[in-house]
């Protein structure tokens, strides 16, 4: 099999968001920029309370039905516990805990993320459409390896 099933414990992340859709490729362009805003921008650097300043988190959520429909993207970096007060322009959202579909994207980036993107779609995933998400650690940055983790909530 081409995923491992996981058990996944409910986390939290602040960072920046945007409202997208697959539609007409508008997905690609809106989450370019907002890659670029989280770099230039040094988001991770006024996150409070990050617990691992070497893993940043893409958090694909709130499916206004499946892939084909709007969904809301959150860039940012693990919280352990929630500020009294964001920092401005930025939201926190918590994954749930469940069952998940792990898929490991590794080589050219970001072309592996794509094609394992294209592979979940053309799957047969029992989706949830709750909160999927994305994880770039130290393994992303190793040379000859470049491996995202791509996290598909699912029925368990």
């Amino acid at each position: 099999t081409i995923y491992e099933k996981i058990q996944q414990d409910a986390f939290t992340i602040i960072g920046i968001d945007v409202v997208t859709s697959n539609k007409d490729d508008k997905a690609v362009d809106d989450i370019n920029t907002l890659w670029q805003r989280f770099a230039t921008e040094q988001v991770q650097d006024n996150i409070p309370g990050i617990t691992n300043k070497d893993y940043i988190f893409a958090i694909y959520t709130d499916y206004e039905g499946d892939n084909t429909q709007p969904f809301r993207l959150v860039i940012g970096c693990q919280v352990e516990t929630m500020p009294d007060k964001l920092p401005e322009g930025m939201v926190a959202h918590t994954v749930p805990s469940g069952a998940y579909a792990l898929f490991r994207a590794r080589g050219e980036q970001p072309r592996a993320i794509i094609k394992t993107w294209e592979t979940v779609w053309g799957s047969d995933l029992k989706r949830e459409f709750t909160s999927d998400f994305e994880v770039y650690g130290p393994r992303f940055y190793e040379a000859g390896l470049h491996e995202a983790l791509i996290n598909i909530a699912i029925k368990d």
